[in-house]
């Protein structure tokens, strides 16, 4: 079965309070094709304080069980070759740690399968700054055949079956570019030109929704803590 084109879109948000990687390839990272103006109410993008970030993040990995699965997300920074620009990489893992192996579950992912399934967001605090912004990552797709999936069903690449006891993992990227384009033309007074990369911090949250027919998948919202992501030399 065919797949519906990838599209990324970037949603500028505020403090949403969400607490919150198959595998990296060296070649660009898909584009936001939509970027939210400035809300009119600065305070509605501001990220939580510095301090809170750092109270409920320990470090660039985060792990949580939530019933029968195990979700762990780890935060790393690759150049690629191609374009000697960083990306931030979200490493994943899912385990199935309940009494009825395999594990079906609706795979992660930023750039394909069910739209607004998987979310990405970045707090941006620039440097000698308490608090910064908050920038949403996810796939979407206004011309999803949602009713058509549903009764003919999905590619099962969009589904993760792995025996149970065993991780499924994969990565997502999000360009560092991009994120430095949505932060200084949307507010240039905290992030101008020439400024030092900001402090970063992600959470990664998956609803996995969908149940894939005789798959019988697992359904349940996925929420892991803040991962800080290693400071970067440049951007």
């Amino acid at each position: 079965m065919a797949r519906t084109a990838a599209s990324l879109v970037v949603v500028v948000l505020g403090g949403l309070g969400l607490l919150f990687a198959g595998p990296p390839l060296d070649v660009d990272t898909p584009k936001p094709v939509a970027v939210a103006p400035p809300p009119r109410d600065a305070d509605e993008t501001r990220s939580f304080t510095r301090a809170a970030l750092e109270a409920r993040t320990e470090g660039t990995k985060s792990e949580g069980d939530f019933g029968v699965i195990t979700w762990r997300v780890e935060a790393g920074v690759r150049r690629l070759a191609s374009t000697k620009k960083d990306v931030i990489e979200l490493h994943w893992g899912i385990r199935y740690n309940g009494p009825r192996p395999p594990l079906h579950v609706q795979r992660p992912s930023l750039t394909s399968g069910w739209p607004e399934s998987t979310v990405a967001l970045v707090s941006a605090i620039p440097q000698g700054k308490e608090r910064g912004r908050d920038v949403k990552f996810m796939y979407t797709d206004d011309k999803f055949p949602y009713a058509r999936h549903r009764a003919e069903g999905s590619p099962i690449e969009w589904y993760i079956l792995e025996k149970g006891g065993e991780w499924a993992t994969g990565t997502e990227t999000i360009s560092v570019t991009e994120l430095k384009g949505i932060l200084q033309s949307g507010y240039p007074g905290e992030f101008p030109p020439g400024c030092p990369p900001p402090s970063l911090y992600v959470s990664l949250l998956h609803h996995a929704t969908q149940r894939g027919g005789e798959l019988d998948c697992w359904t349940g919202d996925l929420i892991a803590d803040s991962v800080s992501v290693p400071e970067l030399s440049d951007w």
